[in-house]
């Protein structure tokens, strides 16, 4: 008897640890969410998902569990609240490329492309950024460009021939992704306003691709057309009361193209206006104070400082740098400079930001109008710096830490040769 009693006993005692680890309960309004009720809940639903990944472990989650409760009552019925415990459901956490605790993504319209949320850890802000994604998805689907259902993410044909990262053909625009794509552009745009019925607008769509054409890849010249009678509002803004009708937008502000209907007078008036788009921004290696005035100066600094030569190697330094390069060029639009350095050859700037902390490479933005500055606590990959500059430039700065003054720089400091470190002979 006794041990058996002994056994029951420890069971009793891990059943009431494993309860009592369990951070969420089902009177907190979400959704436990496992490796194996993952695709069946959120990615083969049509319901927004808000989803935070956790750790039992992890003191912000704990921190944050009153807040996400909170969002979740006041969003039930609206959009599901989900929570994966990331150290026992591995598959999921591997899937969405977790980093740390907590996370949260929301699944809109395309499951396969989770948004990452990035605001405050407060109830407000996650409702504020569910709702946000509810609008776009009924955008979506009310214009006829969400995916037919939850499993799918294709596309209309010719919805796939389109990619508003190149130049070189028309990009078809719609209520949706006008904003983001024209307005907030840092390209110059010219936009086709048709309807498909319209004889002339049949007329002139060939001579106008065959514009689009004569400018690379590379060119900030950017071809758009947009079918009115499908999107009505947005012809509507712009007063469009006949087609063709072309306009011209340049830093979010339109002018009118009167020119003739033809390829060469298209491509002759773009010609002279392709100068006129903004500069594509580099990021910088930081070597004097006079490049890092320059940086603050800008509404937005974001400054990296990535490895020692002695911890890393070329191949790493490159990647990094090219990551922020990416991200410079994914968010040009908002007129952020980027420099780097490589860690403690400024390091009294580096303490006076909380750099490194956690090892390199370490990022930072830096408001020197608000007099804020602000970490990037995630890892340094492209999606997650490109999403915080965009957040920045919208407006948007999470985690503001307040200074009065910046230290001076490091003077003597030398460009990088690109070569690796070579250990000096010792006497």
């Amino acid at each position: 008897m006794r041990p058996a009693f002994v056994l029951v006993l420890i069971a009793i005692l891990f059943f009431a640890s494993t309860v009592q680890a369990a951070l969420y309960s089902p009177q907190d309004g979400v959704v436990e969410l496992t490796d194996a009720n993952f695709d069946k809940l959120v990615t083969k639903s049509n319901e927004v998902w808000v989803v935070q990944v956790y750790g039992n472990n992890c003191g912000h989650c704990h921190q944050f569990k009153d807040a996400y409760a909170a969002a979740a009552k006041a969003m039930a019925g609206i959009a599901k609240f989900g929570v994966v415990e990331g150290n026992t459901n591995g598959n999921i956490a591997q899937k969405l490329q977790i980093q740390g605790f907590p996370t949260v993504k929301i699944f809109g319209a395309n499951k396969s492309t989770p948004i990452d949320y990035n605001g405050q850890r407060d109830s407000k802000s996650v409702v504020q950024a569910a709702m946000k994604e509810i609008r776009e998805v009924v955008a979506a689907r009310l214009n006829g460009t969400a995916p037919k259902d939850a499993n799918t993410t294709t596309t209309k044909p010719s919805e796939k021939k389109q990619s508003t990262n190149a130049g070189g053909k028309v990009i078809e625009l719609k209520s949706t992704n006008f904003k983001s794509e024209v307005l907030q552009s840092s390209n110059v745009w010219i936009v086709l306003f048709k309807a498909a019925y319209c004889g002339w607008c049949k007329k002139f769509a060939g001579p106008y691709t065959d514009a689009a054409k004569q400018f690379s890849p590379t060119s900030p010249v950017r071809f758009g057309q947009v079918e009115c009678p499908d999107n009505q509002s947005l012809c509507g803004d712009y007063k469009i009361t006949g087609y063709p009708t072309v306009k011209i937008f340049i830093d979010g502000k339109m002018q009118d193209y009167n020119g003739a209907r033809e390829t060469e007078a298209v491509v002759a008036h773009m010609r002279q206006l392709e100068g006129k788009a903004k500069p594509t921004p580099k990021p910088i290696e930081l070597i004097n104070q006079g490049q890092f005035d320059q940086c603050i100066a800008d509404t937005i600094c974001i400054f990296a400082s990535l490895p020692d030569i002695r911890d890393s190697n070329v191949e790493e330094r490159k990647r990094y740098i090219q990551i922020l390069t990416d991200a410079a060029v994914k968010n040009k639009q908002y007129g952020i400079s980027w420099v780097y350095s490589f860690a403690r050859e400024h390091r009294e700037l580096e303490n006076s930001l909380n750099m490194g902390q956690n090892g390199f490479p370490s990022i930072v933005l830096i408001h020197q109008g608000k007099g804020i500055y602000s970490p990037l606590y995630r890892a340094f990959t492209l999606e997650n710096i490109s999403d915080w500059a965009k957040q920045a430039g919208s407006n948007t700065v999470t985690s503001a830490i307040p200074f009065k003054s910046l230290p001076a720089l490091a003077t003597g400091v030398q460009l990088w040769d690109g070569k690796e470190y070579t250990p000096k002979d010792e006497l």
